[in-house]
């Protein structure tokens, strides 16, 4: 954690894409296919400061349906993607919207034009509103950390891979491999566990392991990382960033232990964002 600390030094939050007039976020051209990236939709033309890390808040506005969102920078037509897939969605199709805010430790120099666009399992109807806060403090290495790799996404579907604890209670289920081999050395994790499908009626509770290694011989690194939801249907935490060592070439899979043993209800879809 000591190569990225928020603390001391003077300090610059810079919020973009916030759309004053409607008080929510700037609207990205939605898709115009399912599981198919749209056209990207800037969010800041010139970003004010050095940023350490990007604080990037979602709101949908169509549920049951999956969400992955690129945020990229450069100028328009050479844009380059450097937080792939950060997964969204909700199970509860009764709602019309949700929120979800992912911080990624992140090198970004002032002056940078930062975009977004996104892709959904459903692209008729979905709506995705996007901000980004731009976070200066005093980070020791902030190049260090400048690639982000999504792990677990899944394109296809536009959702994250699925975890199923399998049918007893309590009791972790099989690893389920969330990518084969890691490109990089992985520093950070941000880890933002969503639940698209299959509602649920009552409080639920999960525990979480990641793990590295080959199947079978897994070795945990993030241990009992503790989710709940409701019939809000959406797990908390939503997104949290765990420093962690994982050299290239790792095979990363995760487990899970569920208080309930329903098949349509114990189920959750993962994606991590490995920080370089």
């Amino acid at each position: 954690m000591g190569d990225w600390p928020l603390s001391g030094g003077a300090q610059k939050l810079t919020t973009v894409a916030a759309d004053a007039a409607a008080s929510r976020g700037t609207t990205v051209t939605a898709p115009g296919a399912n599981n198919t990236k749209g056209a990207y939709t800037e969010l800041v033309a010139s970003s004010a400061h050095d940023a350490d890390a990007l604080l990037v808040v979602l709101q949908i506005g169509l549920n049951a349906v999956g969400y992955l969102v690129d945020i990229a920078i450069g100028g328009a037509g050479s844009e380059k993607v450097v937080v792939p897939n950060i997964p969204h969605g909700s199970a509860n199709s009764t709602r019309d919207t949700d929120s979800l805010a992912v911080i990624v430790p992140l090198a970004i120099p002032a002056g940078t034009r930062i975009s977004a666009r996104y892709q959904a399992s459903t692209a008729s109807g979905s709506i995705v509103r996007a901000t980004a806060t731009l976070l200066k403090g005093n980070f020791k290495s902030p190049s260090a950390l400048g690639v982000v790799s999504a792990l677990g996404a899944l394109t296809a579907s536009s959702r994250g891979t699925n975890i199923d604890p399998g049918g007893t209670i309590n009791t972790k289920g099989s690893y389920a491999e969330l990518i084969a081999s890691t490109a990089y050395d992985i520093k950070a994790l941000v880890v933002i566990p969503r639940k698209v499908a299959n509602g649920l009626s009552v409080a639920t509770w999960w525990l979480l392991d990641i793990a590295i290694g080959g199947a079978g011989s897994e070795k945990i690194v993030i241990a009992d990382y503790a989710l709940t939801a409701s019939d809000r249907d959406i797990l908390s935490p939503e997104s949290t960033v765990i420093p962690v060592d994982i050299p290239a070439g790792s095979r990363v899979a995760a487990r899970a232990a569920c208080s309930i043993n329903t098949a349509s209800v114990r189920t959750i879809d993962l994606v991590l964002l490995g920080v370089t």
